[in-house]
């Protein structure tokens, strides 16, 4: 570990115009590093200083990198908010790599038990198909976990479920697919949002807003009307959706975050 850092720390430290890839090159051995390390082994080491210094010296095209490989690394950060400074201008719609820097934010409520006002609208405002389609499988599941605590109230899992559903009309079918299943899911942990399968959620005061916001959409899903003519495997996810909203019986006893994994999907 302490050549690791040793690394990092002489490659800030340098003055070579590769000085960028040289801090990356020594992030990621970091990152390779602490997965075999202890956490009173990592919790030895002065990396706050690093982290931040890292952001500053690396080229704007490689904060992205940064980004992602941050939850492996701020845990072990003293003072986690140190870097939130660096990190926090890219937490808008407006960044490609938004959603990677929610997952950091939420690494740092969770590890840490920091709170950041408006983390879930924020994440909300930052859910478009261009900011999740790399590595869907992995964004997906990250909206999941932020979703799957208890203190996420009914009305904003509502407002994640029909942005996702709009969206996903958006999306190539096995981003679709993913989607869908990703709602079904999130409908399972909060399970009065099955309502919105169902006709009698339609609000006629509602019938003609176009925008999705947080607090104001209208709550039926007749997007899986539109979908359940698609795809058999899209048809099949909306058919489930659609039959477990109808019958509790047909709901899963038991459910697990450990277990999740996205299946695939039937042309």
């Amino acid at each position: 570990m302490e050549q690791a850092v040793g690394k990092l720390d002489s490659a800030l430290e340098c003055r070579d115009e590769n000085r960028s890839e040289m801090v990356m090159d020594a992030l990621e051995s970091l990152v390779q590093i602490s997965r075999e390390c202890s956490a009173e082994e990592m919790a030895g080491c002065e990396l706050d200083e690093l982290f931040v210094d890292s952001f500053d010296k690396i080229s704007p095209k490689n904060h992205k990198r940064l980004v992602e490989m941050l939850p492996d690394l701020v845990s072990y950060m003293r003072d986690p908010r140190n870097i939130y400074s660096s990190i926090e201008r890219y937490f808008r719609p407006e960044c490609h790599f938004s959603v990677d820097v929610a997952k950091v934010v939420f690494v740092i409520k969770r590890d840490f038990g920091l709170e950041f006002d408006g983390f879930l609208s924020n994440l909300f405002d930052c859910i478009s198909p261009g900011n999740i389609e790399h590595n869907i499988e992995r964004k997906l599941f990250f909206i999941l976990m932020a979703l799957g605590d208890s203190s996420v109230s009914l009305l904003t899992a509502k407002a994640f479920i029909k942005k996702l559903c709009s969206i996903s009309l958006q999306m190539r079918s096995s981003c679709c697919h993913k989607i869908l299943w990703t709602v079904l899911w999130i409908m399972r942990l909060h399970p009065m949002a099955y309502a919105m399968a169902r006709r009698e959620s339609f609000r006629k005061d509602l019938e003609w807003t176009v925008s999705i916001e947080i607090n104001r959409f209208q709550p039926y899903l007749f997007e899986l009307d539109i979908l359940s003519k698609s795809l058999e495997g899209i048809r099949k996810v909306t058919g489930l959706i659609k039959r477990e909203a109808m019958d509790a019986k047909h709901r899963p006893k038991l459910l697990s975050l450990a277990n999740f994994v996205f299946p695939k999907m039937e042309i």
